[in-house]
């Protein structure tokens, strides 16, 4: 009888530290909330930005670009899409567009895993990356996303040649679903359980 009841205080203790695990990365403020808005730009969007020179008095990293502000530094890594020295070889119905589509037919696979435009498809993205962090394309596309369709487009898997963005952020969403559903799914079964071993 002791034994049962260790094994329900523990299952009991177990569900309670995962529901404060699982809360606890949800909602939390931001470490400066006297800035609002702009505390969200500076530190996650912006990290190296830095005040113009009589604005010592907030709170932005010390080392960076003079003068930055959003719609610059979105600007510059817009620019990075018509930099000469990122594509230089690769032809321009093959490259990343500011739309985030990679127009890589199957038959152009080899010629595009293998030749110029990979390499400068990567240096594109390393020319956006250090210029903004958590660059957006206009298809929701983050820099990872790309990445990973290229990646999965050279592979040499079953899905090598599908450079489709759109359906690799589809299909990454639902997954996310999947698994935000079945966190919920948990927590109430864990609920469930927590009640009847208290009542019993």
């Amino acid at each position: 009888m002791a034994f049962s009841a260790t094994i329900k205080h523990l299952l009991l203790v177990s569900a309670l530290v995962y529901i404060i695990f699982a809360t606890s990365k949800f909602g939390r403020a931001l470490e400066n909330p006297s800035l609002g808005a702009a505390g969200v730009v500076a530190y996650e969007y912006l990290p190296e930005a830095k005040a113009d020179e009589g604005e010592s008095d907030h709170n932005f990293p010390e080392d960076g670009v003079e003068g930055t502000n959003p719609d610059d530094i979105f600007n510059k890594a817009i620019e990075c899409f018509n930099d000469e020295a990122v594509y230089k070889s690769c032809d321009e119905a093959q490259r990343l567009t500011q739309s985030g589509e990679l127009h890589v037919p199957p038959e152009y696979t080899d010629q595009y895993c293998d030749g110029p435009c990979l390499i400068e498809t990567h240096h594109l993205l390393e020319c956006i990356d250090g210029i903004m962090k958590h660059f957006v394309f206009y298809n929701r596309a983050t820099l990872k996303d790309i990445q990973e369709t290229i990646d999965t487009g050279c592979s040499y898997g079953p899905k090598r040649g599908d450079f489709d963005v759109a359906e690799h952020i589809e299909t990454d969403e639902a997954i996310s679903n999947k698994m935000s559903s079945s966190v919920v799914l948990y927590t109430f079964v864990v609920i469930i359980i927590g009640w009847h071993v208290l009542l019993y």
